[in-house]
């Protein structure tokens, strides 16, 4: 109905959330490393710090802080995703001046906030710390035993995938909510009587209701079967470019 605009849905701000993304975790590691007296984290492997329990803790405190003060740009990604763009404003910098924290810090909802929070985390936590705990527990590194660190490594984006799809969907539906909700609260109201979404939202009554709703429980690990076949081609490709890729990086 919307032609190829509507393909690129949301595109420019997903660009903008996740440079961003990766530039603010950069800056908070980078601020707050020279206080706990550790290598920045982000600039040399966990592995090879002096406080591996310190180097862990500010990863994924950094990873925290992101998600936290990317909160508005994540609420303005997810309103262009769901909404037509016929309709309504479509201007990132224009919704984006909407935002006050002083204002509407107090309105953001508590389970949005903390499905913020575990989302956040739990993509660090994989993404990572895996390597960490393969090479700190288990002695394997991906130089003198590649095959067996990426098969181990596919074992945890596929656990982090199984983990990650819950806790994405209950986020973006407790997004909706607040975006379909008060106006006075949400400085991105959607009104759902002007035929602006293109979804029909979910109802969507807390974290733990929904977890309780047995009859559609399975609701939440929608999208499964694409994701894992993404992570499968990763793990093929890397099986496949592991003897150039040791030859390219030099273990120290």
């Amino acid at each position: 109905e919307e032609g190829t605009r509507g393909l690129w849905r949301a595109n420019n701000t997903t660009f903008i959330y996740n440079f961003l993304s990766a530039t603010l975790d950069a800056w908070f590691t980078g601020m707050l490393s020279p206080f706990l007296q550790i290598p920045d984290p982000y600039f040399i492997d966990i592995i090879h710090s002096p406080d591996p329990q310190k180097s862990i803790a500010l990863t994924l405190a950094a990873s925290v802080f992101t998600g936290i003060a990317l909160l508005p740009l994540d609420l303005i990604k997810t309103r262009l995703t769901i909404t037509s763009v016929r309709k309504g404003e479509r201007s990132f910098r224009k919704l984006l001046k909407r935002w006050s924290w002083r204002v509407h810090t107090k309105y953001i909802p508590l389970d949005m906030l903390l499905l913020n929070v575990a989302y956040s985390l739990t993509t660090t936590v994989f993404t990572r710390l895996t390597g960490v705990l393969l090479y700190r527990q288990l002695n394997i590194d991906k130089y003198t035993r590649a095959v067996l660190y990426n098969t181990l490594k596919f074992a945890s984006r596929v656990t982090e995938l199984f983990v990650k799809l819950p806790l994405e969907n209950l986020l973006r539906r407790s997004q909706v909510a607040y975006l379909v909700g008060e106006t006075r609260r949400n400085p991105f109201f959607i009104d759902e009587t002007d035929d602006a979404l293109i979804v029909k939202p979910k109802a969507y009554r807390g974290f733990w209701n929904s977890l309780r709703d047995t009859d559609k429980l399975h609701e939440l690990w929608r999208g499964w079967r694409l994701g894992l076949m993404s992570v499968v081609c990763g793990y093929g490709l890397k099986m496949m470019d592991r003897n150039s890729e040791g030859l390219e990086e030099e273990k120290f």
